[in-house]
């Protein structure tokens, strides 16, 4: 500074020493944020980023979705409101059972059967069809249900009691069932040509799980996939991982659902009840479960054993217009891929509007939901009496009121009238959609003229707001003409439709059917398939021997959840954290001592000593060691990406903010420190070339850390 007068470089450097400490206490205000957990995310709190980033993968693992995806898409906002500290998570029971009939791979089933205690594998929930893989001893309990299996079922494993015997521990078994097993089953397998080679093989077959599947391929197998049933609520326990910027990981938990026995809600035992109470009923009988048997015990023999026919009216019903009781087969059915496309490209365009169009942000907010009591018109009769649309619940005496559908949390212990709860998002959807596949079964008096007189003044109110809305969406959602003419086949295909079992009269029996998507019902039946592929419905087959029935149930309550604060611990951050804090208040002490000794000197110090601070006072007064920590900490900020989450007008997101030019310079200089006392450490070693080579150092190492800050800022992949 020697072109400048004394007193004006002395000036410059108290203003570069202003600076400096400004930055410096700066640091630790830009820093607070990060510090709040040790993934080093920053404002990650539990009602809000937490709670929306598990919402996100909750979403997307509904949906069947793989791969990767772009966070910070528009696409992925949620319409949620996020900024209220009583905000949840909600976790679908539904869920955890689809996961479970979508594993039907061979491989991964003969892992799990191996992987299964021996005692547990006469209650897998299945129906059996055969005992042997090539179809020599018959097991079904009547010829009807026997010819379904050799027409509908040969290529599914878990028909068989083969693959069971031969991936399990035989002596276990022998210990839990083996007497059941002979007398009601192998007896009879024996006492054919054959049976006894055939018992002999499966007794410890363990062959490798390759050679395996290669051995159920050869037979004709598949799949392996079990039926549906509420004896037991399947648990799941899934988490998601997430690395912070020192390469260490956290689970958070995306599913937690408990495993829980339904005891005597088990209410699918009168359609089929599994091969341990097949067994419980051979031995009541004395009488064998192989059809083959001279001791079989006969077709409709078990049947009685359900208490349920021939001792209601309904019980008659089913019997009768569906099939004999614990001979139903009853399937898990999973949304087609073309309505979860059109569900999860409908809210894309939905949350996208909302971010982009305030008037129609303002449309969403005069939206709400509410519960309805719809009938269709063809189910309406004075001389019918009503016993629900569910198989399971045969015991009430009958109403004159339309009764509930199918629900896994069904008790069947009373009689309820049908409603249907529509959700905003339920009703945006049933409105776009009906719109594309059928606009006049759409309109508002189609619509609301299924419900009673009572309702429908309410329900014209509340969806004359929800077409508004839907309007304003139409130029977008027209585009997906194709895919919901597709969804709408896809489901037509399936016969996916609403029953009502009735007496005519008191003496006729009737089953009523509502096809989701046909006639007038087009807009409550959209609605049910949005649910449907979020997991608030679901969709089960049951295949009797008079009738099959694919049918939609009844809406299942989500499980709210608040996220565990123990997931994302706040140690090592806050050591972080107080670490900066201490040492940004020594340097400004330090600095404020050292200014006020220039300044009563009458400023007559030279100021390019003054440049000299920080590496001077730093390791001085500081110490080494806590400047490398508060560099540590400055280059952990750099290295996690700048994400901020915005939850505005009831739309919760991520958005990724790249770092302000002042933010970038005051971190990517705080990193410096680690130069600095690279330079303070080798000064023994290279005395004479220090006072040039340490600033040009710490210049380099800052320059390129903020340029490749500016140009490539660190960015998640998930």
């Amino acid at each position: 500074m020697g072109y400048l007068s004394p007193k004006v470089a002395c000036l410059l450097g108290l203003v570069y020493l202003a600076a400096s400490v400004g930055g410096s206490v700066w640091f630790v205000v830009l820093i607070a944020p990060y510090m709040s957990n040790d993934l080093y995310w920053p404002d990650f709190a539990l009602t809000g980023a937490h709670s929306y980033l598990l919402d996100v993968y909750r979403l997307h693992l509904l949906t069947a979705e793989t791969g990767s995806f772009d966070l910070f898409a528009e696409s992925e906002a949620i319409a949620k409101d996020y900024n209220t500290p009583t905000t949840t998570r909600e976790m679908q029971a539904a869920y955890a059972r689809s996961v479970l009939y979508q594993q039907t791979s061979m491989r991964e089933s003969i892992i799990t059967l191996r992987n299964t205690p021996s005692s547990l594998a006469a209650q897998l929930y299945t129906q059996y069809c055969w005992v042997d893989l090539d179809k020599r001893w018959e097991l079904a309990h009547t010829a009807l249900r026997q010819k379904r299996c050799q027409t509908n079922h040969t290529t599914n494993a878990a028909v068989y009691i083969e693959p069971v015997l031969r991936n399990i521990d035989w002596d276990d078994f022998v210990d839990a069932y083996g007497s059941p097993f002979a007398l009601y089953i192998s007896d009879a397998v024996v006492a054919t040509p054959g049976g006894d080679v055939w018992l002999a093989s499966v007794q410890g077959a363990m062959l490798s799980v390759d050679a395996e599947v290669a051995y159920w391929t050869t037979k004709g197998a598949a799949s392996f996939t079990l039926q549906w049933s509420n004896m037991f609520q399947v648990g799941a326990f899934e988490t998601i991982s997430i690395q912070n910027a020192l390469g260490q990981q956290q689970q958070l938990t995306t599913s937690s659902i408990a495993f829980v026995n339904k005891g005597t809600s088990w209410t699918t035992m009168v359609a089929n009840c599994g091969l341990f109470n097949d067994l419980y009923a051979a031995a009541i009988l004395n009488a064998s479960l192989v059809r083959a048997a001279p001791n079989f015990m006969g077709d409709n023999t078990i049947e009685p054993l359900a208490n349920a026919y021939p001792y209601t009216p309904c019980s008659y019903i089913v019997h009768n217009l569906l099939g004999p009781f614990i001979s139903i087969d009853v399937w898990y059915i999973m949304p087609p891929a073309s309505v979860i496309a059109l569900v999860t490209a409908m809210q894309k365009i939905l949350v996208s509007a909302l971010q982009d169009d305030p008037q129609v942000r303002d449309l969403y907010r005069q939206l709400s939901a509410i519960t309805l009591d719809p009938v269709p018109t063809t189910w309406h009769g004075a001389e019918l009496t009503y016993f629900g649309g569910s198989p399971m619940c045969v015991f009430g005496a009958g109403a004159t009121f339309v009764q509930r559908q199918i629900s896994f949390d069904d008790s069947c212990s009373t009689q309820v009238p049908s409603s249907v709860l529509l959700t905003v998002s339920a009703q945006v959807f049933a409105s776009s959609a009906s719109a594309l596949i059928d606009a006049a079964a759409g309109s508002i008096p189609i619509v609301c003229g299924h419900c009673s007189t009572s309702l429908a003044p309410l329900c014209t109110t509340v969806l004359a707001a929800t077409d508004r809305f839907a309007a304003a969406l139409a130029p977008k959602t027209a585009a997906l003409l194709p895919l919901a003419t597709r969804a709408h086949d896809s489901v037509k295909a399936l016969g996916v439709e609403m029953i009502q079992f009735v007496l005519s009269n008191g003496s006729t029996e009737l089953v009523l059917h509502q096809p989701l998507l046909g006639g007038n019902w087009t807009y409550f039946g959209s609605a049910m398939l949005f649910e449907w592929v979020y997991a608030y419905r679901e969709v089960v087959a049951f295949e009797g021997d008079a009738a099959s029935f694919v049918l939609m149930s009844e809406r299942l309550e989500s499980m709210p959840a608040v996220p565990s604060a123990s997931e994302t611990p706040a140690s090592t951050c806050r050591y972080l954290w107080y670490v900066a804090v201490a040492t940004s208040g020594v340097i400004a002490c330090v600095a404020a001592i050292t200014a006020a000794f220039v300044i009563a000197g009458g400023c007559t110090v030279d100021g390019a000593k003054l440049l000299w601070f920080p590496r001077v006072a730093g390791p001085v007064w500081v110490g080494r060691p806590l400047l490398l920590v508060r560099a540590a900490t400055a280059l952990i900020v750099l290295s996690s990406p700048p994400i901020e989450f915005r939850s505005d007008g009831g739309i919760g997101r991520f958005v990724f903010a790249p770092r302000s030019v002042v933010t970038t310079v005051i971190l990517t200089g705080e990193a410096a420190w680690l130069t600095y006392v690279i330079s303070d450490l080798l000064l023994v070693l290279t005395p004479s070339v220090a006072p040039v080579a340490a600033p040009m150092s710490s210049g380099v190492v800052w320059l390129v850390s903020f340029l490749l800050e500016l140009v490539a800022p660190v960015q998640p992949s998930v």
